[in-house]
Formats: C-alpha cells, structure tokens, sequence
C-alpha cells in the first residue's frame, strides 16, 4: 500500500472502531501535536456485524462538527471507547483543525450519536482516523451512512486514495471497510506495527474522479 507522509496529519494514523460487543486486543500509541494519546481496537464476534446491518434505520442528519458539539461529542466518545477516550485537548484540537472532516450523526431529536473523523486530501491522499458509535445506536448502519459521506466529500474534494489501519481479528471494521472497496494489504498483517504485539492491516481504497457533467 502506499506510504505518503502527509505534513499536516497526526504522525500515526489507524481507525478506533467500537463495536457492539467489543473488548480490546491491544493498544498502541499514537501522537497528535506532541500529545500522547492512548487508543486501542475493538474486537467483535463473529456474526455480530455492529453497525453495518440496518434493520430499523433511525432517523438521522449527518453533518459537520460544530463548536458547541464539543460536550456530546465527548460524550460519544467516551461512551464508544470507554477504556480509551481522547482527552478534551486533543480533540478539542481535531474539532479546530478538520471541522469539515469531523463528521457526526444526530438523531430525530438533535442528540449526537456517531462520529466519523477523517484527515484532509494531502497530495490526493486521506486517512480515515477514528469512528465511534454509541453503544445504544449500533447495529442501525450508522458507520456506514458516516462512511458514505465522508468518502463523498473526500472524493470531491480530490482525495484520490483513502488509507487506514485496521486490527486484524476487527472482523466488523474490515467488513465495513470491504464493503466500500477498501482492500487489505496483500502481505498481510504487519507484525507489532504499532508496538510488540500490535498487528495492523493496512486498507486501501482508491478512488474514482467525481463524474462531470
């Protein structure tokens, strides 16, 4: 897969994922303006598909991140990744930095329930950072729709490559991701990519011009 340093984009960069019956299966350390954060990756069943499946699609907006969103934002946050929530700062930093790549997902009645953030297009290329759901919204397709959006607006923006990391046993994620066309790394897994016991697979999607009229 491809390896472009993107000047403007934390310096490691891989998807936290939550799914419906997750448990970590790992944790790495990744960097963002010289802040340490602690992250990790959800692992699921097999047969639980999370959040691709759509029985009773709610009632959704998908939307840019705003200002004041900062409290629930937060919220969902910690409620999709309650072992490893991002401190204020960070994403306090994330919210000013790529408000237009920060993407969430509100309900009928305004109240924020999924996020998706993204980085953007460097030289064509884009990675897809961190998505979370709150666990009382999974399994409505809510990752998916966050996906579709911001994938849109990345290729209209020029993004011709999307990136991401991916935990190899995270079987709900790469499903998600392969529906979209990503592809995983044909060498497989790397080992200990993010530190002793850390494995990654790399996905790539590559991505066609948007059509012209």
């Amino acid at each position: 897969m491809p390896h472009g340093t993107n000047t403007v984009t934390p310096r490691l960069l891989l998807v936290r994922f939550a799914s419906a019956e997750g448990r970590m299966r790992g944790a790495r350390r990744r960097f963002v303006s010289g802040h340490p954060i602690q992250g990790l990756e959800r692992w699921q069943a097999p047969g639980n598909s999370g959040s691709m499946s759509a029985p009773h699609p709610p009632s959704v907006r998908v939307r840019p991140v705003d200002g004041h969103d900062m409290p629930d934002l937060l919220r969902v946050d910690r409620e999709a990744f309650p072992d490893d929530p991002m401190p204020y700062s960070v994403l306090r930093q994330f919210v000013d930095m790529f408000p237009e790549h920060l993407l969430v997902a509100e309900d009928g009645d305004g109240r924020l329930c999924a996020y998706l953030l993204a980085t953007p297009p460097n030289r064509g290329q884009s990675w897809i950072f961190s998505l979370g759901v709150a666990p009382g919204m999974r399994r409505h397709g809510l990752a998916r729709e966050l996906m579709r959006v911001s994938l849109e607006n990345l290729r209209a923006e020029g993004a011709a490559t999307v990136l991401l990391w991916v935990e190899p046993n995270n079987k709900p994620a790469t499903a998600l991701y392969e529906f979209f066309g990503f592809v995983s790394d044909p060498h497989g897994p790397r080992r200990d990519h993010f530190g002793p016991g850390a494995d990654r697979i790399g996905m790539t999607l590559r991505l066609r011009p948007p059509a012209t009229s």
